[in-house]
């Protein structure tokens, strides 16, 4: 009888961390909204921020090497831009259809446009500095949208699901 209750209660106590597992995942990461406030969140914090808008700033400079001399006012307009909460809305209509296809058995690609992001720097750029010597590309948005491209999405979230 000892062997039974001692059986009986490792079961019981396996299925409840099971349940309570299949419930934080179904909350935290199933729900779409929930999913898209937490990518969010963690786009506002300071360090994610500097470190994509230190990633953004690089394809800027890659894209016109002539502005190198204003790597640090790039890096910080691009941060300052990945951190705002003007982006929140951005960042949680982009995240939809990720989190739909993580979460979905249909195969369609997801695509991140880093355009938008990048022409928003780009403007913040053009009012701080606006006596820079080198002009921001015309073709920036093509290299972002290079920088951002679905190359490997497919392998990636066909691992996730």
């Amino acid at each position: 009888m000892t062997w039974l209750s001692r059986a009986l209660f490792a079961l019981g106590s396996l299925l409840l961390l099971l349940g309570l597992t299949a419930g934080v995942v179904n909350r935290e990461v199933i729900d779409g909204n929930r999913f898209a406030e937490h990518v969010d969140a963690i786009r506002a914090d300071a360090d994610v921020a500097r470190e994509v808008g230190s990633l953004l700033s690089n394809e800027i400079i890659e894209a016109n090497p002539e502005l190198v001399g204003l790597r640090p006012l790039i890096e910080s307009a691009a941060s300052a831009t990945v951190s705002s909460r003007a982006l929140g809305p951005v960042i949680r209509s982009t995240v939809t259809p990720l989190h739909r296809a993580l979460v979905s058995d249909s195969n369609d690609q997801v695509v991140f446009r880093l355009a938008d992001l990048g022409a928003v720097v780009a403007a913040a750029v053009t009012t701080l500095a606006p006596q820079q010597s080198a002009p921001i590309p015309d073709d920036l948005a093509i290299h972002l949208s290079a920088f951002g491209s679905q190359q490997g999405s497919a392998d990636i979230i066909e691992l996730a699901r």
